[in-house]
């Protein structure tokens, strides 16, 4: 039975089952992973908890910089984060949403998701060099979505 998200409770369930999706995910478990140490995980967890009770429940308690982590990703990648790998997130965040929750604060949660996706996109994407006169991107293999089924 789907419940409504009305307490930490819920979120901490939300953000593990979420973040236990992406870790296995065949295009974002790679980044996800190699950008956050094994050891990192519970902190980076609690802190996206955090993060969401406040914009879900009004609870500030988060602190950090999400432009700044992802422009830090971006570059760790070699400017490699495309808008598909936001479009990944966004679907593993509603599939967690919609298999566990129902109600307004879920509703929100995915219009916060939403908006993040293209706003956190667009400061990666400004903030690389080649958009200030520096380097174009590196060579590297880039990271591709996956064809067929997955």
């Amino acid at each position: 039975m789907k419940q409504a998200i009305t307490s930490r409770k819920e979120i901490a369930l939300l953000v593990n089952e979420f973040y236990q999706s992406v870790r296995a995910d065949a295009l974002l478990g790679p980044i996800f992973n190699g950008a956050i140490a094994e050891e990192e995980w519970t902190s980076h967890i609690e802190k996206h908890i955090d993060f969401w009770e406040g914009h879900l429940l009004g609870t500030a308690k988060f602190k950090g910089n999400p432009k700044a982590a992802h422009q830090k990703v971006d570059k760790q990648i070699h400017y490699g984060m495309e808008q598909y790998h936001f479009g990944q997130w966004l679907n593993l965040w509603f599939d967690t949403i919609e298999r566990l929750f129902e109600g307004p604060n879920a509703e929100k949660a995915k219009n916060t998701a939403r908006q993040m996706a293209s706003g956190l996109y667009l400061a990666a994407w400004r903030a690389r060099p080649e958009r200030h006169g520096g380097p174009k991107k590196q060579s590297f293999t880039p990271i591709v979505p996956p064809t067929g089924n997955q």
